[in-house]
């Protein structure tokens, strides 16, 4: 069992973790503990080398006890962590999303008939009709500004 060192700080501890090195010494891994629908809970916050003190683990620590009082926003770091893991999953799948949106036309018939070479007999017959038809109307159009307009005047 690990020994955990008091800090100033109410619900703030630290342990020295000997396998870990900062500036010559152990390093510490600052733990905080607080209560939850009669649990207590014990959550680590980081290791000093990290960056993190007692101070900025108290800071966490009030914010996840406020939170709790009040019944809003994280409760947890568990909670927290999982909600910037969604967020920076959300907006990946945004940029993803834009960038499949403003792709221009041609790249996407020019994948097609790649696909088609593969797949279809009458690839050849694709091709032709987009390169003779289709490019000079749409090559250059965004997807998602393609509208019954342009396929109108085809």
């Amino acid at each position: 069992m690990s020994i955990y060192n008091k800090t100033k700080y109410p619900g703030v501890r630290y342990k020295e973790v000997d396998t870990r090195q900062h500036k010559g010494k152990a390093d510490s891994y600052f733990l905080i503990r607080y209560g939850r629908e009669g649990q207590t809970i014990n959550e680590g916050v980081g290791f000093k080398s990290e960056g993190i003190d007692a101070k900025y683990a108290s800071a966490e620590r009030a914010e996840i006890v406020k939170n709790i009082r009040l019944g809003t926003g994280c409760q947890s770091l568990k909670e927290k962590r999982e909600l910037e893991s969604k967020r920076k999953a959300d907006e990946l799948a945004r940029k993803e999303t834009q960038k499949r949106e403003n792709m221009p036309f041609d790249k996407l018939a020019i994948k097609y008939v790649e696909w088609a070479k593969g797949e279809k007999k009458s690839w050849k017959n694709d091709q032709s009709l987009y390169l003779n038809h289709i490019k000079l109307a749409l090559g250059n159009v965004p997807i998602k500004d393609i509208s019954m307009i342009h396929l109108e005047k085809l």
